[in-house]
């Protein structure tokens, strides 16, 4: 058990048959689709239990990943005199304000809702409703600077009406709002409440498809959707919490939540509008920013209230895709990125989601900022680092270094990753290969190979830019087995250790030059290579590359503020689309 059981009540840490301390209860739900539908439905429930019952907020509902589904525990309390439901805001269409029939109308704290079990398809609001006919903007901080963006909320609302459908959603915040304690005591069931794709997306159903659900064009059987009821209900509840929309012209379009692996519900709500108070990458890079943004959110949260991994973490990011098909949009797919298992920090994330940002900036092509990209080095690059990969990140990020280039990039300035993200990384399983090249034997090896590339493209303060040694780059990138490897090590060492002999001139004071400076460098090279510890070449060589290439810790690039700046205008002018 924790130390602090009071404040905790960890399902994982439970042993069979034995009770929760204090008062309190727990809710298992039901595996659906074992991501995003499953994280909206647990969110959901956690937060309507907060809304009935009279829980502090200190004590908000707690959510875990378990694998028979998600658990939430709560303290036993009396429900409140009121239900604090101001969170559950009815959506207002901009259409609906142009109805030219009366009881279409949506106006004087009125709006518009499917038909359910009360009949009615016209609903006093009570005034908690979000327009999207208006455009309420906040001010959101960019870099040294502010920016007017389209208030979050609305943004999501306007999304949710685009790819799913109005009149459904409010039926669902109705339910929440009317029958919240059926919801939580699980009596709900209701087969006017159907599935939708934007709590559970289905594959594509072509330019024809509409975003009711359905298997096959066949309209889903009754008896799964009532019995999936409850938890479409609960699932809105927790999109309107958690979910991040967007909606860019020409593109794909979706929504991301953060699926607990141990979270309060306070937490949740936190990190979710910290990551809408902010501009997005859109299209292809949707997932991937989103999935950054809220490890960082989650990461700078933790540090400003003293929480521990064990008490606050994150399981994965989940959302849904939509594609434009002619007018409409239809389901294109669900996703899930896992949350690494290596320790990262807030520096090495958001150096990651700057990277991502110049990669797609620099590959955006005409008027239309068509961004033609190498769709399956970005995946390589982000799924070394959700999966702890050195072998997948490194070769990533070349791929990147190589399409950017080092001198004279296709659009703007150069951008880094830095060498502790890659350090990072390799302590989960490489910590003894890290070792040996942070050693004495091989640093002189990979300082080499920096000075010659790094180095020549960002000198030190006083000294001239030179072209990078790209033929370098290319004979380390090109190593497939032991053979390639040793051959690049050794052309690389002795054409440079020569040089540096050739520089002695007799002087007695550098006789140690007439022996190749680079030689322990690459005796433990070969080492590496040939051990039976599993270390590939083409893995050390990637290594090499990517710690030459790399920003090294308290190092000023010129330069790096330009790039920081081009990313803040490549944000704006995409969220101006």
């Amino acid at each position: 058990m924790k130390s602090n059981p009071d404040q905790y009540s960890l399902f994982n840490n439970l042993d069979a048959g034995e009770k929760l301390p204090g008062d309190y209860k727990q809710e298992l739900l039901p595996i659906c689709d074992g991501g995003y539908f499953d994280a909206l439905a647990a969110i959901g429930f956690a937060a309507v239990v907060h809304s009935y019952l009279d829980i502090d907020e200190a004590d908000s509902p707690l959510i875990e990943w378990t694998p028979n589904g998600f658990m939430v525990s709560y303290a036993n309390k009396p429900e409140r005199a009121v239900p604090d439901l101001g969170w559950l805001r009815y959506s207002v269409a901009g259409a609906w304000r142009k109805g030219d029939k009366d009881k279409w109308k949506a106006h004087d704290n009125h709006t518009k809702k499917a038909r359910g079990w009360d009949g009615a398809e016209l609903i006093n609001t009570d005034g908690a409703e979000i327009d999207v006919s208006q455009d309420p903007q906040i001010t959101i901080p960019l870099g040294e600077g502010t920016i007017l963006v389209t208030e979050p909320m609305r943004q999501l609302y306007g999304v949710a009406n685009k790819l799913g459908s109005p009149e459904w959603f409010n039926l669902c915040v109705f339910a929440c709002r009317m029958r919240g304690q059926e919801l939580i005591n699980g009596s709900f069931s209701e087969k006017s409440v159907p599935l939708n794709s934007v709590v559970l997306p289905q594959a594509s159903k072509g330019a024809s498809g509409s975003n009711s659900f359905s298997i096959g064009n066949t309209s889903l059987a009754d008896t799964i959707s009532t019995s999936l009821s409850r938890y479409t209900c609960l699932a809105v509840a927790g999109f309107i919490i958690a979910a991040k929309g967007q909606s860019p012209q020409k593109a794909v379009q979706g929504f991301a939540i953060p699926v607990p692996k141990v979270l309060r519900l306070e937490t949740v709500k936190r990190i979710s509008d910290g990551n809408r108070r902010r501009l997005t990458n859109g299209g292809f890079f949707f997932s991937y920013d989103n999935y950054l943004s809220f490890i960082k959110q989650l990461l700078i949260y933790k540090e400003d209230i003293g929480l521990s991994n064990e008490e606050s973490s994150l399981f994965s990011i989940a959302g849904a895709n939509f594609i434009p098909l002619g007018n409409s949009s239809s389901p294109s797919s669900s996703w899930q990125l896992v949350v690494p298992k290596h320790h990262y920090t807030i520096g090495s994330v958001d150096r990651l989601q700057n990277l991502l940002r110049k990669w797609r900036a620099v590959n955006q092509a005409g008027q239309n900022k068509t961004v033609s990209i190498d769709r399956a080095a970005v995946a390589k690059l982000m799924r070394g680092f959700e999966y702890s990969d050195p072998a997948e990140t490194t070769s990533g990020y070349l791929d990147y270094v190589f399409d950017v280039g080092l001198n004279g990039p296709k659009n703007g300035s150069f951008y880094f990753l830095t060498q502790k993200l890659f350090e990072e990384i390799m302590a989960y399983k490489y910590q003894t290969l890290l070792d040996q090249l942070l050693g004495s034997e091989i640093k002189p090896f990979i300082d080499l190979v920096r000075q010659e590339t790094y180095g020549a493209a960002f000198p030190p303060k006083g000294r001239d830019k030179t072209q990078p040694n790209y033929q370098m780059i290319r004979s380390l990138r090109e190593v497939q087995n032991v053979d390639d490897f040793i051959k690049a090590i050794t052309e690389i060492a002795i054409e440079r250790g020569v040089s540096k002999i050739a520089t002695a001139n007799n002087d007695s004071s550098k006789t140690k030059y007439w022996i190749n400076p680079y030689e322990p460098s690459l005796r433990k090279l070969i080492e590496l290579a040939e051990s039976k510890e599993g270390y590939s070449p083409k893995l050390l060589a990637n290594l090499i590359l990517s710690f030459a290439l790399s920003k090294r810790a308290y190092e000023q690039v010129e330069g790096e503020e330009d790039a920081e700046k081009e990313l803040e205008t490549t944000l704006i002018d995409e969220n101006e689309d």
